[in-house]
Formats: structure tokens, sequence, C-alpha cells
């Protein structure tokens, strides 16, 4: 017995479906309002004060914070940002029983350090996630004394919140921001900053460049690069540096394919090439160098000296280093208010201690003891 069914009634585009409903632009145009950094947290950046020092100016106020044991750069922006009804709530402050100068000294040894990182590693401290083990140069962890075992250990002496949220850009807008430094951070900074590998590495090697293949255009963009590192001596070219990207924008995987022009335009053979370069200590731990070189595929379509040497720009050098009449012995910070130990901290330059190789580090900053609660009272009109 055969029956009559309409099937039609059956097809699943009849139900409840959003499927005629044109969304994408509002699912587009939303996900593009995403950035990579997650707002801060209200009350997650610790501000601790005595309570007992005082500061009638921003830098005796950031003395106080810094020997009453906060973060070097919880205090500088909680400076910058306290007056902001809408950025002031992400502070917390916390009064503390005791405040030192050793932990004044504490945290701008930290600042420095991570200046270091960001010069010569193109970022302040752990602020990709897989740099967070990255240990940390000898300079930070011998020389300078911090005892910490890697970036985010540093991170976290720094700050309370993400690297992320901090640009320093503008530090490449003045070339006086690279003078005045004391003379063992002037030369650990001339030693390497961030993107300049293959400048070094055709100034170590130019020596060995094929001079029959002058006219080539990867002969000419060496010699080109050779030039701008010799111009660029005891100094720096701010547009190679990570932070800016405005040139390895423009000429893609820069650092890449320049290693692989030196190596082609070398004279000998593979071996002897590729031995050259594996004994330049900068290429030691390098494992595109080491594995990769003569896998990549070479690409420098569009690319010109004339055109690179431009889109450079000018080197900027580091200036003079501080002399010893620039040491600030005498400058007051903080002053207790309490009259039986009513003092003046001064500022003194430290002598740099070395840690012996066999020391084992500890990830932990010095800590004076100190009861911590949360500070009800006007800090603002406190210091």
């Amino acid at each position: 017995m055969s029956i009559n069914v309409d099937f039609s009634e059956f097809d699943f585009g009849a139900l409840t479906t959003f499927l005629t409903i044109d969304a994408v632009a509002s699912i587009v145009g939303l996900a593009k309002a995403y950035r990579d950094i997650d707002p801060i947290p209200d009350e997650s950046i610790v501000i601790k004060i005595n309570k007992d020092l005082r500061g009638s100016t921003g830098s005796q106020l950031l003395s106080c914070l810094l020997q009453s044991g906060t973060k070097v750069l919880n205090a500088i922006y909680y400076l910058h940002a306290r007056d902001d009804e809408h950025l002031k709530k992400v502070f917390k402050i916390v009064e503390v029983s005791e405040s030192t100068p050793e932990q004044q000294i504490h945290a701008i040894k930290c600042l420095v350090g991570g200046l270091v990182i960001f010069i010569s590693r193109g970022q302040l401290p752990a602020t990709q996630g897989n740099n967070a083990n990255t240990p940390l140069p000898k300079f930070i962890t011998n020389i300078m004394n911090l005892k910490y075992h890697n970036e985010s250990n540093l991170r976290n002496a720094l700050m309370d919140f993400d690297p992320k949220h901090v640009s320093l850009k503008k530090i490449f807008d003045s070339p006086d921001n690279f003078r005045g430094w004391d003379q063992v951070l002037q030369n650990r900074y001339a030693l390497g900053v961030a993107g300049h590998k293959p400048l070094k590495a055709i100034e170590a090697l130019h020596k060995y460049l094929d001079v029959d293949k002058k006219g080539n255009t990867g002969y000419e963009l060496l010699e080109a690069l050779y030039n701008a590192a010799i111009n660029g001596k005891n100094g720096f070219y701010p547009t190679l540096h990570p932070s800016i990207q405005t040139f390895s924008t423009k000429y893609s995987q820069f650092y890449r394919n320049i290693l692989r022009l030196i190596f082609d335009f070398m004279v000998g053979n593979e071996d002897t090439k590729h031995e050259r370069m594996m004994s330049l200590p900068m290429f030691k731990p390098d494992l595109f160098v080491k594995n990769e070189l003569l896998k990549h595929n070479l690409n420098i379509t569009g690319w010109t000296a004339e055109g690179m040497i431009k889109d450079l720009g000018h080197p900027i050098k580091f200036g003079d280093a501080k002399s010893d009449a620039s040491k600030r012995s005498g400058l007051k910070f903080g002053q207790s208010t309490k009259s039986s130990t009513s003092k003046v901290v001064e500022v003194e330059e430290e002598e740099e201690e070395v840690i012996p190789p066999s020391e084992k580090a500890s990830t932990s900053a010095p800590k004076p003891k100190t009861t911590e609660k949360k500070y009800s009272g006007d800090f603002t009109q406190n210091v």
C-alpha cells in the first residue's frame, strides 16, 4: 500500500535557525577589537609605604616608595597615574613598618637589569611567555649581583603587571637617553643591541667576501651594510631594534636573508664558510646558523643597497659615560618623621660585586621584616 508524503515538511531548513542571518560583519568587527593584552585588574599593583617617611617632591616620594619595598615600575607608574581617576583604581596602598636604603638600591638595580634586557633582547623581561625561563645575562647575575635565575624572576621583581603595558619606544627619540650612564653599563650596552647581529656578522666576515662578485645585488647589499656597521660604531640603528619593527616589516626575514647572503658571497667551500661563521661567538648558540642556514631559501626581491641604507636611517651613538664629578652623593631623599630617628637618606654609588660562579642563585629579593596591612589613610597627603 503506497502513501502520499510531502517530505519538504521534514526539511531542517524550516526549523528555527540563524542560517539566514548575515552576522559576518559583527563577528569580524568585534574580533578585531582584540589586542594581545589584558586590562590591569583593580587593586592589583601593590604600593608599599612606611607612614613615617615623607616626601615633598617627586624624587623624594619615589625614594619613599622604593625604600618601603615598592617594586620599581609599580612606583614609577603610580607617580604618573595617581591623579587619573580611571587609572588609580589599579593601585593598592599597603602600609609597612620598615623601610631601608638597601631596598631602594636593589630596586634601581632591577630597573637597570630590565633595561639591559630591553636593549639587548628587544623587550622587557618575560614579555613573551616563551621567554619566561630564559636565563639572564651574566652581566646581570654576576656583575650587577642580581640573584635571579631567569627573565620571569626579574619581571616579578620589577612589577606586578604585564610588561606589555609598558611602552619604551620613545627611548630612541633622543640621543641624550644613551649618554651619561655608568661606564660599566655604557660598555655593556655597546656590546650588543637587539637586531644588530647581521651588521656585526658582515663587519667580522667582510674580508672573506669574493670581490669577483662585485656588481651583484647581493654583494652590493652586503657592502652597504658593512659601511653602515662601520658608521654605527659605538652606537646602534633604532630601526633595527625589535621594539620598532619598521625595518623588519619592510625587509622580511632580514636576519636569515643577510646571513645566507654572507655565506653565499664568501670565498671557500661550504665547510670552510660554515666554520668561519660558527667560529664567531655570536653564532655558537644560534641553531639557525648551525643547522638551517643552508636550507634557507634566499629572497631579496625588491631589495636595493640605496633603499636599505635610507631605511636604516642614522645611528644613535652612545655618548660620554657618567664621570665621577656627576655622582649625586648629596641628593636628599625621603626623611623619617620620627623625631628620635630623624635622618636623611643620601644616595651613594655602590660598588659592584661579582658573584662567584659556585654561589647558588636565589630567586628572591632581600626583604626586611615588615608588618603589612592595607593603608586606609590619605597616602598623597602623607607623602
